[in-house]
């Protein structure tokens, strides 16, 4: 596998080069795995793993200099491309520390939302300066909901940049209401600003198009990977920006572990059908993981992040009082209904 990887060019099963060149081969993967540069599992991963992108960009840079070089400079040419590769990711990545660090503090900043509702509906004064609500229309695919999932979004009015806009919310936010999921992206979107800056924000999305805040999958929270359950019972289903319903073989904690800060996950309870037919806000609670073993949600008013068993139990309890119903009972049928991972910068 590691040959063909790298495409480099063997003349056949006689050739004498190619024993030699696969053992080079290989210690130059063992020093990168060393560096941790690009680990050889994510090499051969789906292109939904969250390094794939860095993997192949220090790769390409590697594959243009391998050609017929000898095992010594094979290494020494390795190793100043590691080098490069980190500098350049310094100068263009956000950095995941500091993004954890930021997502932290706008969870806390944005706890002081005015209101629980959906913000097209319940902030026209406040939104009317740089939003204006317009249907939803955005087409199945790549990266909208699909046609008719929800009546209406927030779109950014021309030449106003969407990292004023959202600061904006910021220092109003008293005047604005939010559901769960509007409200966890609005963490992921201002934690991103305050670690990237401004204006490399602002350029990232403009090479996505039309700026709009959207109840699920706005422009900066397009969905990388995500998946998605109806009941507690229920094996996962896997869900990308191309394709959905594939069989997901990894429970609920490993699913969980191996996502990063920023993503989004909802918990739900086995009675979420009563809770629809009440058109109560407790169906679904969306939360946004902060850093390992650490969310935060809107719904509970709560500064600091929580774990996600005391999570669990604050949604259980928001539960037992729409339905009425005793605590322990309801504790038992609340399990996490979907997680989905975005697309960062």
């Amino acid at each position: 596998m590691i040959a063909p990887l790298l495409k480099i060019p063997m003349r056949g099963k006689k050739d004498p080069r190619i024993a030699p060149r696969r053992r080079a081969l290989k210690e130059v993967f063992e020093l990168l795995l060393i560096h941790d540069a690009v680990p050889l599992e994510a090499m051969l991963a789906s292109r939904t793993r969250p390094k794939q992108r860095e993997n192949r960009q220090l790769v390409e840079l590697f594959r243009g200099r391998l050609a017929e070089e000898t095992r010594e400079q094979m290494i020494k040419i390795l190793r100043t491309t590691i080098q490069e590769h980190k500098a350049r990711k310094a100068k263009t990545a956000m950095s995941r520390k500091d993004f954890e660090r930021n997502l932290a503090l706008a969870a806390r900043y944005l706890s002081g939302v005015g209101g629980f509702g959906r913000s097209e509906n319940h902030s026209q004064k406040a939104l009317s300066k740089d939003w204006e609500v317009v249907p939803d229309f955005a087409p199945g695919g790549v990266h909208g909901p699909i046609k008719g999932q929800f009546d209406a979004m927030m779109e950014l009015k021309e030449n106003r940049d969407p990292s004023v806009a959202l600061k904006a919310i910021v220092g109003n936010q008293k005047q604005w209401s939010m559901d769960c999921s509007q409200w966890v992206q609005a963490v992921t979107m201002n934690a991103m600003i305050d670690t990237m800056g401004g204006r490399a924000f602002d350029r990232e999305m403009a090479s996505r198009g039309r700026f709009h805040f959207r109840v699920q999958n706005s422009t900066a929270n397009w969905r990388a990977v995500g998946w998605q359950r109806n009941r507690k019972k229920d094996p996962f289903q896997r869900l990308t920006s191309t394709n959905s319903g594939i069989l997901e073989e990894r429970g609920v904690g490993d699913l969980l572990r191996i996502s990063p800060a920023g993503t989004r996950i909802a918990l739900s309870t086995d009675f979420r059908d009563i809770l629809k037919e009440r058109k109560s806000v407790w169906t679904n609670e969306n939360a946004v993981k902060i850093k390992a073993l650490e969310y935060a949600a809107f719904g509970f008013r709560i500064k600091t992040p929580m774990s996600l068993k005391k999570l669990a139990d604050a949604y259980a309890l928001s539960v037992a009082k729409v339905l009425k119903k005793d605590i322990t009972l309801v504790r038992r049928t609340i399990f996490v209904q979907s997680i989905e991972q975005f697309r960062l910068p």
